[in-house]
């Protein structure tokens, strides 16, 4: 009702979509994370269900138990060692999260910075050091 209001009294532009609407210039990216990859493949209302295991071998029935093992929905569709092996190639762990662009021809690999791991490798100048057990050592010996 209030995009009808804004439209009557000239305000056109500050009126709000309610539904994306789909246009062949608009890309529409298909979202893939485990709990997704298991509703499509393995539910129970799937075509033909496929059954995925965790790493004890028990079958992965629930889309709460697809979320927490991940790595083995994403294994038991993708290459999981490529994925984190093009993620690792840009400092960044991957995420468990794809992007499918239209016309399979483009996807996404998502990742997330593992920030321990990137202040080890580059401590900066401005931080302060933390000090070694045996500069610790060496420190208390000689006061």
């Amino acid at each position: 009702m209030a995009n009808r209001v804004l439209t009557a009294i000239g305000y056109q532009g500050q009126t709000v979509q309610l539904a994306p609407i789909v246009k062949p210039t608009k890309l529409h990216a298909l979202r893939l994370d485990a709990p997704k990859l298991f509703a499509v493949f393995c539910s129970k209302k799937a075509a033909k269900k496929l059954y995925i295991n965790d790493f004890e071998g028990k079958p992965i029935q629930s889309n709460s138990s697809a979320t927490s093992n991940k790595d083995y929905v994403f294994g038991s569709f993708f290459d999981i060692g490529r994925l984190y092996e093009v993620t690792a190639g840009y400092g960044l762990d991957f995420s468990q999260n794809l992007h499918v662009l239209p016309g399979l021809k483009v996807t996404r690999i998502y990742g997330t910075r593992n920030q321990l791991a990137t202040l080890l490798a580059a401590p900066s100048a401005a931080s302060p050091s933390i000090p070694s057990a045996a500069q610790l050592t060496t420190q208390s010996t000689s006061s």
